[in-house]
């Protein structure tokens, strides 16, 4: 991995009002951040995207959460020793924002995210997520648990005006 992303025309984050031409490309460069890695680490919203792509791109991330999932994946980051504690927007500070540089900077937190990388590689998210949500389902009791049968009330092909 490099020690530094490249800087290309375009890649700034500061997009001024009302300017959203190539903004899906800029998106798009932002969250491919694999084959580079940023020597400090991501500062970032922690977005699901934004967070796995920093994370399997070995970059120790700071998370500050504003909605939804945010906090979540921000606890996450912290828990796996990979990023400081999440910044709620409202509380961000530069005392806390330096504190989180430092943080990050530790080659400790490197290493753990070069860990956390590598097991990312070897992941299939795809699968592991179909696993969980069979894991969900009540299991069949054979005795009871006949296959379903066609109904002779309901029919998709007559719903559909097929007959």
């Amino acid at each position: 991995m490099e020690s530094c992303r490249e800087q290309k025309e375009g890649d700034t984050l500061n997009v001024e009002e009302g300017d959203a031409s190539h903004m899906e490309e800029r998106e798009e460069r932002f969250h491919d951040v694999s084959g580079s890695c940023i020597t400090l680490g991501l500062i970032h919203h922690g977005g699901a995207g934004t967070t796995a792509a920093g994370l399997k791109a070995a970059c120790p991330t700071t998370i500050v959460p504003f909605f939804g999932d945010q906090p979540f994946w921000g606890d996450r980051v912290h828990a796996r020793g990979v990023g400081p504690p999440p910044i709620p927007v409202d509380e961000f500070s530069l005392p806390k924002l330096v504190d989180a540089i430092k943080f990050m900077l530790d080659p400790k937190v490197k290493e753990r995210a070069i860990e956390l990388a590598k097991a990312m590689e070897n992941e299939d998210g795809v699968t592991g997520a179909v696993k969980a949500f069979f894991k969900q389902l009540p299991e069949k009791n054979s005795e009871t648990d006949a296959d379903p049968q066609p109904s002779r009330f309901f029919s998709v092909r007559r719903c559909f005006g097929c007959s």
